[in-house]
């Protein structure tokens, strides 16, 4: 049995055929050997994985459970690493062949045999393919697949997994043996079928391609993000079928590019050939960079300097030049941008910081486009937090071309990034709205409403901090924050009764009321840490209404929140759900009704009884949809789970539009105090496409203008544009007060 994903690997078996003239079946069922030093070339090798619990234990035996658990990784991290020491083998040996490969990934039924059947009839001109192309076959068992490639007259191998659920980069070397002729052309790789464990095994390929057909929901993206966030296509496939199935292709892609917002998608059907050209041209684009690529390392061109990034994205226009400047973006969706002039280049997300393979990722990245911008920086900028790899690498590259280094706060970077792209010169309001960021004052922001001008920024309020019980684990347990709220409400005899289920309920209660108790003494709110981010304050909301405990992936509750929105349909919003007092917006009110509503079930001395929910009215003008569904209220005809959905639902329909709400009145009351009627919007919770179109209507009955972002995701991948752009104004304002004081 495989360690990391259950599956068990045996002898794998190659069928293959190199041309349509000679055939040749070579099969292989000798068990593999993965020693260290294997490489290809010792023919007749294969692997084997191992489960790490198939050892001898007797049924008496006992571990500890930390001790396991790191035996355990340490299986996994070996595992992995392994295969990606064979994966750097793959690389090396296409590389040398000039080969172009791509790793085609989905979950069974998909497509991906019917699209490589169209693939390669669509690369033959007069009988013979464009380059030369071959393919290889992954399945558990079985030759079907690779007898239909083999009937296009393409060279092809399968290799049969056996009880393993995804390819293996050492597998793929052994199935490159079987095309000792194929050099200058494309690889195409279709994997198992499987939407999990393949997104964890590097092949060695130039690019990971998943296909989720119409015929599938549209919600794939989210449920299996793993996989979407290591893809750099996406291809919707079937849809000539899309009048015949519920599928929502934008929604769909929406979704994808939350996971991964650089992602590229097209739209085909492999049955009648209906947006296969542009397949065919990413085919065809990929031959002739590796072709180049081989030209020039042939001719020495490229041994002077690493080699140069993909072709650069193309450049935001800034609202005016400056000093060319370097920015290493945030901690997570890392990205970096360059300014030359008037011109900024974002690159596309390298990945999360908390990685090693991504903080080398971003050095590199870093050294390659100065290369190929022909730029040395004269400004570099960064995140105020000292933590992150990259204000390290930073201040390194700072140190080490001894230019001036620039900070900038996190939120001030958001707005700052929508103020770049749409080339605003004058003042603007701000709402940074997102799960965290490093506040000036040490604490963790984002709910936050500014007044930004150039590097000039101020704090005109917040949304009301929340306790977040167990620190980072609070931003991936929405049960926890749905306690925090709770013990804010006074309502801490329910935390343990709403989440029974999860083990550390009576602790989180015990530390969010011992904290209460150390701040009463103390004079202060408590001594757990605080948030004011509004990611968290619907992790509350998915937690009080029952649809998200735990997360599998950022934002997943949220996420799920707007499904249900979308589902349900608009609901007014509640005018008394929100409070302003001092520039800081507290939702509590509309919280405690998302609470009441979902009724829970407490026992007192044996009984069972429901806890009293406040009967809420309907404030004047608000449509009756504000209302309690009937279905969710005991008595009702349907079953319990459809009236739990069904305030779900209706919850998070209110959720929206009453944050909507609120946030536009406290915009609207500081663009009273400050007169500035532009707003920009930014943030991964403006991800949020029932939240936004809501807001963007509410500001506009205030006669405020809301600025979004376009070319850029609006999380944290704009960050570096941000701090590029900052960076430049601080520059520009520097060099105004050094020559008005030359003046004086």
């Amino acid at each position: 049995m495989c360690g990391i994903c259950g599956c068990g690997v045996s002898s794998q078996n190659h069928e293959s055929t190199r041309d349509r003239h000679h055939q040749h079946a070579h099969r292989h069922d000798h068990a593999h050997d993965h020693r260290p030093d294997h490489v290809h070339d010792e023919h007749g090798r294969h692997n084997q994985h191992s489960n790490p619990g198939d050892g001898a234990h007797s049924g008496d035996q006992t571990h500890d459970q930390a001790t396991t658990q790191r035996r355990r990784l340490a299986v996994e991290e070996s595992l992995f690493a392994e295969n990606d020491r064979f994966a750097a083998s793959n690389r090396t040996a296409f590389a040398q062949r000039s080969l172009f490969v791509v790793n085609l990934l989905s979950s069974p039924g998909s497509g991906k045999t019917t699209l490589l059947e169209a693939t390669v009839n669509g690369l033959q001109r007069g009988g013979t393919t464009q380059f030369p192309l071959g393919v290889m076959e992954g399945d558990q068992q079985t030759d079907r697949d690779a007898e239909r490639i083999r009937a296009t007259g393409a060279p092809v191998v399968q290799i049969n997994t056996g009880k393993a659920c995804h390819l293996d980069a050492h597998a793929v070397g052994h199935a490159l043996e079987h095309f000792p002729e194929l050099r200058r052309g494309v690889l195409l790789i279709e994997n198992v079928g499987n939407l999990v464990c393949p997104a964890g095994f590097d092949l060695g390929e130039a690019h990971k391609v998943v296909i989720v057909s119409v015929t599938e929901g549209e919600d794939k993206p989210l449920k299996y993000p793993d996989i979407f966030a290591a893809a750099d296509l996406m291809i919707i496939n079937k849809i000539d079928l899309l009048p015949y199935v519920r599928f929502d292709t934008a929604r769909c892609i929406d979704y994808a590019r939350r996971v991964h917002p650089g992602v590229r998608v097209l739209q085909l059907s492999a049955e009648t050939g209906e947006g296969l050209e542009g397949w065919l041209s990413f085919l065809e684009a990929g031959v002739r960079r590796v072709r180049t690529k081989t030209t020039q390392t042939a001719a020495g061109a490229s041994e002077a300097r690493p080699p140069p990034p993909r072709d650069l994205p193309p450049p935001l226009a800034l609202a005016s030049s400056g000093p060319p400047v370097l920015a290493t973006g945030a901690a997570l969706k890392s990205t970096i941008c360059c300014t030359v002039g008037a011109k900024a280049y974002v690159s596309e997300p390298i990945g999360d910081l908390d990685q090693a393979a991504a903080c080398r990722a971003l050095a590199t990245t870093v050294e390659r486009w100065q290369h190929r911008l022909a730029v040395t920086p004269k400004v570099i900028a960064c995140d105020l937090h000292p933590d992150p790899y990259s204000t390290r690498l930073a201040e390194e590259w700072a140190a080490r071309l001894a230019v001036p280094l620039v900070r900038v706060q996190h939120h001030h970077a958001h707005i700052g990034a929508i103020v770049a792209e749409h080339g605003l010169t004058e003042p603007v309001l701000g709402l940074a709205l997102d799960g965290a960021g490093l506040g000036p004052d040490g604490a963790s922001w984002g709910g936050e409403l500014l007044w930004v001008a150039g590097a000039q920024w101020r704090r005109l309020g917040h949304l009301a901090p929340l306790p977040l019980p167990g620190g980072d684990r609070a931003a991936a347990q929405p049960w926890r924050m749905a306690a925090a709220v709770l013990h804010r409400l006074g309502r801490d005899e329910e935390i343990v009764q709403r989440f029974a289920s999860e083990p550390a309920a009576a602790g989180v209660a015990e530390l969010l009321a011992g904290g209460e108790r150390d701040g009463a003494a103390a004079g202060a709110q408590g001594t757990s840490i605080q948030s004011t981010s509004l990611g968290r304050l619907f992790d509350a909301a998915a937690g009080l209404l029952g649809v998200h405990w735990q997360h599998q992936s950022e934002g997943q509750a949220a996420m799920r929140l707007e499904a249900l929105t979308a589902a349900h349909g608009r609901v007014a919003p509640w005018s008394a759900g929100w409070q302003l007092r001092d520039g800081v917006l507290d939702f509590s009110p509309l919280l405690a009704r998302l609470a009441d509503s979902t009724n829970p079930v407490a026992k007192r001395g044996g009984e069972r009884r429901r806890t009293a929910t406040a009967a809420q009215p309907t404030p004047a003008g608000d449509s009756s949809s504000a209302t309690q569904p009937s279905g969710a209220t005991p008595g009702a005809g349907r079953s319990a789970e459809r009236a739990a959905e069904a305030t779900a639902a209706w919850g998070a329909a209110l959720l929206h539009t009453t944050v909507a709400a609120g946030l536009a009145e406290w915009a609207a009351q500081a663009a009273n105090d400050t007169g500035v009627n532009h707003l920009a919007a930014a943030g991964g919770c403006c991800a949020n496409r029932v939240l936004m179109s809501e807001l963007e209507q509410n500001l506009a009955r205030h006669g405020i203008t809301l600025y979004q972002a376009q070319r850029l995701p609006p999380n944290d991948s704009a960050i570096s544009l941000g701090q590029a752009w900052i960076a430049l104004c601080t520059q520009r304002e520097q060099g105004q007060e050094q020559h008005f004081k030359s003046n004086i």
